[in-house]
């Protein structure tokens, strides 16, 4: 990281922000120099950044899952979080070189899937920046804050004989 001018870590999700806590407080000052201090402090957590504001028609906002939608592929299809633990653990009790380049492999893919997604929200954010019409349509982008919901209210107006109640009924509205 020495070679890097002000080097950022971007990661997915809250794992990363925990460990990097976690070593920060275990090593006061981190062993590599200033930059890797400075890398820890600046790091970007992205699924924040996602939560509420990109909605890939996924069904979580997961990194595989996210990254599969924009086309991205793993080297191994059963490759996992879960399924990179067990490799670790294999790794320690047998040292296999094969499953140590397992797991090398599966961290290089889901850094590669980080980028995708990253670039992928960056091109977003420059959705809303600019020619907000043109770009989205050429990109297959609909932006939320422009869709008209046209649907009709489950609740049908109200209306009585008794014109208090009426009145009762309109006040107990809440303009949210």
């Amino acid at each position: 990281m020495s070679g890097i001018e002000n080097p950022v870590l971007v990661h997915y999700g809250s794992f990363e922000t925990t460990f990097l806590k976690r070593m920060s407080d275990r090593h006061v000052a981190p062993l590599e120099g200033p930059e890797v201090a400075r890398a820890i402090k600046s790091s970007i957590n992205l699924l924040p950044i996602i939560f509420a504001q990109v909605y890939f028609p996924t069904f979580s906002n997961g990194l595989k899952e996210t990254a599969r939608y924009l086309q991205f592929s793993w080297a191994d299809p059963y490759s996992s979080g879960l399924q990179s633990i067990v490799w670790r653990y294999q790794w320690e009790q047998l040292r296999e070189q094969s499953t140590r380049e397992k797991l090398i492999r599966h961290n290089a893919d889901d850094c590669e899937a980080l980028s995708l997604v990253a670039q992928t929200v960056s091109q977003l954010a420059g959705y809303r920046l600019g020619d907000r019409l043109t770009q989205a349509a050429e990109a297959d982008v609909v932006l939320a804050d422009s869709i008209e919901i046209k649907r009709a209210s489950k609740w049908r107006a109200f209306s009585s004989p008794l014109p208090d109640l009426e009145h009762i009924n309109a006040t107990a509205h809440w303009n949210y």
